[in-house]
């Protein structure tokens, strides 16, 4: 399913607009090794998204990456902290 374009209240730009989702995991299982690659990729996405937030002039874009950054930490907050292997 695509996402959708719908104008935004000044007449010009328009905005994303995701359907909701049909399926909703209750829980996921990872192993130890998943999530240490899951929890890297999420950090580095993370800093990508703050370089671009530094260099993005458009605020409405700046806008958008500020949202993604932020459901991305809360994502991250979600995911079982490793013990570590001290």
């Amino acid at each position: 399913m695509q996402p959708e374009l719908t104008p935004s209240a000044d007449g010009e730009s328009a905005e994303c607009v995701h359907p909701p989702l049909l399926v909703l995991f209750n829980q996921v299982e990872l192993s130890n090794e998943e999530q240490e690659i899951l929890s890297q990729v999420l950090q580095r996405a993370l800093a990508a998204l703050e370089l671009e937030i530094l260099h993005t002039d458009h605020a409405e874009f700046r806008g958008l990456l500020k949202h993604r950054r932020d459901v991305l930490r809360q994502l991250s907050t979600r995911l079982p902290q490793l013990e570590s292997a001290a």
